[in-house]
């Protein structure tokens, strides 16, 4: 059988060598709507994907619905695990963001590091941790929380952190996620 093959040497669009007529979607074109079907995978910086845990899609949906205000959101477990999240994420920086709920000293010294933006610690009240971005100007800043839950659903710590733009700030922002963390992460 000879091949479809036009005068310059490349194929027809639509057809790949392996492709007849007859036969159905030529192989090597993607079906629409695969992604959709495909799992959500998050990768850290390094390229290696993130595991995310079943049934946690709810909490991402819940996320997007009662955090509307947040840039950013992550929720993750003490094991590093990603619950849900709306960036991707490097995963050593969730472990010095585990490690802000040691000493109130170093908390503020060290600040808080979230996709390669530093964030200055204000207040070191465990559970909760908050602080804002230095810049420039106060009006383009942006605010940062997070929340330890003691017992999250697998039985270990949990935590909970968003990121906000002006005019949003810490006194309204940080109650919100204290009750997302309350209602959706706790055990």
């Amino acid at each position: 059988m000879k091949e479809n093959v036009g005068t310059s040497g490349v194929r027809p669009r639509g057809q790949t060598s392996t492709s007849r007529p007859g036969l159905g979607r030529p192989r090597g074109i993607p079906l629409s709507g695969v992604k959709s079907l495909m799992p959500r995978v998050y990768f850290t910086e390094n390229f290696r994907p993130l595991r995310i845990k079943k049934g946690f899609l709810k909490m991402e949906e819940a996320a997007k619905k009662d955090l509307v205000d947040a840039s950013k959101f992550i929720f993750f477990d003490d094991q590093g695990t990603v619950l849900a999240s709306n960036f991707q994420v490097n995963t050593s920086e969730l472990k010095a963001l585990m490690a802000l709920f040691g000493e109130r000293d170093d908390a503020i010294r060290h600040g808080m590091i979230v996709g390669e933006q530093r964030y200055e610690v204000h207040r070191h009240h465990p559970p909760l941790v908050y602080g804002r971005t230095m810049g420039h100007s106060p009006e383009t800043s942006e605010g940062i929380a997070i929340c330890q839950v003691e017992k999250g659903s697998d039985g270990g710590a949990a935590y909970g952190l968003i990121t906000y733009q002006m005019p949003n700030i810490s006194a309204r922002m940080v109650p919100i996620l204290q009750k997302f963390c309350e209602t959706h992460i706790t055990a």
